[in-house]
């Protein structure tokens, strides 16, 4: 059951790495995923597993660039510096 939920829902749908330690890291990452999802949507009391799943994206996107532009001290040229060394 765990399988066909991260495969179908998750949109897991083959493994990065083929060492031991890397299949454990992206089964415990997975794993935390579907926690959070789930807690998100016993928190917001969503039905739905689609949009909550979008709804929760867009919602920590927002707080990752909230928090990097508070960290660069609002310094937006400081934040595109810091994106573009990132994409390069």
């Amino acid at each position: 059951m765990f399988f066909k939920f991260i495969k179908q829902l998750l949109n897991f749908s083959h493994l990065t790495n083929r060492n031991e330690n890397g299949i454990k890291v992206v089964i415990y990452a997975t794993m935390i995923a579907s926690i959070l999802l789930d807690a998100y949507e016993k928190i917001n009391k969503l039905k739905g597993f689609k949009i909550m799943k979008l709804r929760f994206a867009a919602e920590l996107e927002e707080s990752i660039v909230y928090d990097l532009i508070r960290l660069c001290g609002e310094d937006f040229e400081k934040l595109n510096k810091i994106y573009q060394n990132k994409t390069s």
